[in-house]
């Protein structure tokens, strides 16, 4: 066993199950006193006798494309980018995306087809064990995520494995989203119990989260939301930090602890004798209806205000403090403290009504 680097703490190329070549360029420096494999490889041949001297992967590159024909026009210049190259790759950097379209690699150019003798599958279909379970690979996790389920970012958007049914099997067995089953059943037999592995299961139940299941899965969606989001909350969290700063929170909160009180002076204020007169005498309502316009104006002309501030400059925190002290906006957060007070009222008279 030599201590090799993985892929983000190397650079050099690697080529899937397509022919696709591509470049891989190191993230991170290696741990400890793992080495990327190019360079174990090296020295180990060089103990060996041989004398490489390649000081980064590219060279081993070059050398590769001068022997080996399929590898003849692969470069790292022509991979940089997130370019890829698909072998065999002609002198010019042309690749080949698709084989065969003219001729096979043999002296006539004709495909060698061989006959081979059929064999039955390992496990026939029965009436207990009547569905073939195939493997199939995850975007996210490698393999059976021996590592990838290790990183926290990645488990937290594919947590669990699943299987995936045909839409007439899982209504022919009423089979929903969310059902669940515990084990794979086999024909199987284990040759030390002669027993089966696993029994047939003839009934999926519908899986019903644990309340600590549905704290995890909570938990994993504000993640999700954070994550996509992270920008606005970094933008919301300066806000706040610039309202603190400025006094404007304290307000609020102070309204907020004393709710109770604001609402009664509220009251107080609607038994003044001068308010009951508005509200009975007619004249007096429609002056509280040119009050109401008044009001319904003003906020108009802060609309139009608010777009006009649009173009301007950002405001600094300096800026939102001299603004405090002008009497237009002295005024506004009166009347805004005000509803809060009458508001505050409402909601406790509400609740003294329900309970």
């Amino acid at each position: 066993m030599l201590p090799a680097s993985p892929s983000l703490e190397k650079d050099g190329t690697f080529a899937n199950t397509e022919r696709r070549i591509q470049r891989l360029h190191k993230v991170f420096e290696p741990l400890g006193e793992c080495r990327p494999d190019w360079m174990i490889i090296r020295d180990l041949a060089n103990t060996m006798g041989a004398n490489g001297n390649y000081t980064h992967p590219s060279e081993i590159m070059v050398e590769a494309a001068s022997l080996a024909p399929m590898f003849a026009g692969v470069s790292y210049e022509r991979l940089e980018g997130w370019n890829s190259q698909l072998w065999p790759v002609k002198p010019d950097g042309e690749d080949t995306p698709l084989l065969f379209t003219e001729r096979f690699p043999f002296p006539d150019g004709k495909a060698r087809l061989i006959q081979v003798d059929w064999l039955p599958p390992m496990f026939e279909l029965t009436k207990d064990f009547d569905l073939h379970l195939n493997n199939d690979r995850l975007l996210e996790h490698f393999h059976e995520g021996n590592m990838t389920y290790k990183a926290t970012g990645i488990t937290h958007k594919v947590p669990n494995p699943w299987l995936e049914v045909l839409p007439e099997l899982a209504e022919e067995r009423d089979i929903k989203d969310g059902s669940v089953t515990t084990g794979f059943p086999s024909p199987i037999y284990s040759e030390q119990e002669g027993k089966p592995m696993a029994k047939a299961i003839t009934n999926i139940e519908r899986y019903i989260p644990t309340p600590e299941e549905e704290k995890q899965k909570a938990i994993q969606q504000v993640l999700d939301a954070v994550s996509e989001n992270h920008q606005a909350l970094i933008t919301l969290l300066d806000i706040v930090k610039e309202l603190q700063e400025i006094g404007v929170l304290d307000i609020v909160q102070g309204a907020l602890k004393n709710r109770h009180d604001i609402g009664v002076i509220a009251v107080s204020q609607l038994n003044q004798p001068g308010m009951h007169r508005i509200m009975k005498n007619g004249m007096n309502a429609l002056q509280f209806l040119g009050k109401l316009q008044n009001i319904l104006n003003a906020v108009d002309h802060g609309i139009v205000r608010l777009t006009d501030t649009k173009s301007e400059k950002p405001m600094g925190l300096m800026g939102m403090g001299r603004a405090m002290m002008e009497p237009n906006v002295t005024l506004a957060l009166g009347s805004m403290i005000n509803f809060l007070r009458g508001m505050g009222e409402g909601m406790q008279e509400a609740e003294k009504h329900v309970h």
